[in-house]
């Protein structure tokens, strides 16, 4: 599928990003407010971290649900 916006194709369909609860994680808000910002996730992004993942919450500050392998 395309990107949201875009003509590119999404990295969700090349199965290189997930998106993770986005009901309290969702695309327009700052990592701040966000689920995965709470000090029980830490472990959970360490995890992501350690097997080549980033997450657009706290690299960007926006879609904190949103994980991706690094390019």
């Amino acid at each position: 599928r395309a990107m949201r916006g875009g003509s590119d194709f999404s990295r969700h369909s090349w199965a290189i990003a997930i998106d993770l609860n986005p009901e309290k994680n969702t695309l327009q808000m700052n990592y701040a407010q966000s689920q995965f910002s709470k000090p029980e996730y830490a472990k959970m992004h360490e995890i992501f971290e350690r097997n080549g993942f980033i997450n657009l919450g706290k690299t960007k500050n926006y879609d904190t649900m949103h994980f991706e392998i690094k390019e």
